[in-house]
């Protein structure tokens, strides 16, 4: 009995997700929020990441697979070729009770605003994101990145 409660601490430490700053897993705000100041730092981020294994904890799966195509005709998370981006604001505005989330970002790009849909998935390590849309258009990463690489 005396190992049995011994090893309780042991396995709620080995269970519990922990993240490199605080112990917590980052909200799919922050999440996002991470993904656009990386991006928007250095213009050739997302780029540089098609081979990057840490995308893979990152994006899920049919993004990822997107992402890879090297397809793109347009910045997948500016949807723009050229970008001046002021004024980035991003919020959840949808969950559901398994802690997958819609984030908005909105933005200004050369003095259009722009607003975009991030949708996550919750994992045990934090929330991958799987894919972007644009509501102007209906245009969606996952599916029309995938789509060109047909």
């Amino acid at each position: 009995m005396k190992t049995v409660l011994l090893l309780i601490p042991l396995v709620f430490a080995l269970v519990l997700p922990i993240s490199a700053e605080d112990g917590e897993i980052p909200s799919p705000e922050e999440t996002v929020k991470k993904l656009y100041e990386d991006h928007l730092k250095d213009d050739a981020a997302l780029s540089k990441g098609r081979k990057n294994p840490d995308w893979e904890f990152r994006f899920g799966e049919n993004l990822l697979a997107a992402l890879r195509s090297e397809n793109w005709g347009f910045d997948p998370l500016l949807f723009a070729q050229d970008h001046d981006v002021k004024n980035v604001a991003v919020r959840q505005i949808d969950s559901d009770p398994k802690g997958n989330s819609l984030v908005l970002v909105s933005f200004v790009n050369f003095g259009e605003p722009v607003r975009v849909i991030v949708s996550l998935r919750a994992t045990d390590h934090g929330h991958r994101i799987e894919n972007i849309i644009n509501p102007a258009d209906g245009a969606s990463v996952s599916r029309d990145l995938a789509f060109e690489a047909d």
